[in-house]
């Protein structure tokens, strides 16, 4: 973020980091970390954010998992899918 910053506006790298944790301190932004990167976030995105994850945590608590029989699925996929598109190319 600082470096396109500064790309944009050509001033200093540490002034611009300046603002951004002035705009923090002041509950104007909202940061958080992830894998040692700097995440700065408006007010309402940050929210956004941390409410999606929730949903989606709870989400896959209680979904009930889905279990294929990968061979059936196949089997039924070949009837509807390759078969037709074989007897549509004979037909040609």
């Amino acid at each position: 973020m600082i470096g396109r910053t500064y790309d944009l506006l050509q001033v200093d790298a540490d002034l611009i980091a300046n603002y951004i944790d002035s705009l923090i301190s002041q509950a104007i932004m909202y940061s958080t970390y992830y894998d040692d990167i700097l995440y700065v976030y408006p007010p309402e995105m940050y929210v956004s954010e941390v409410e999606g994850v929730h949903y989606t945590r709870d989400f896959l608590i209680e979904a009930d998992p889905i279990s294929l029989d990968i061979p059936d699925l196949l089997s039924d996929l070949k009837q509807i899918i390759i078969l037709p598109l074989a007897l549509n190319r004979r037909k040609l």
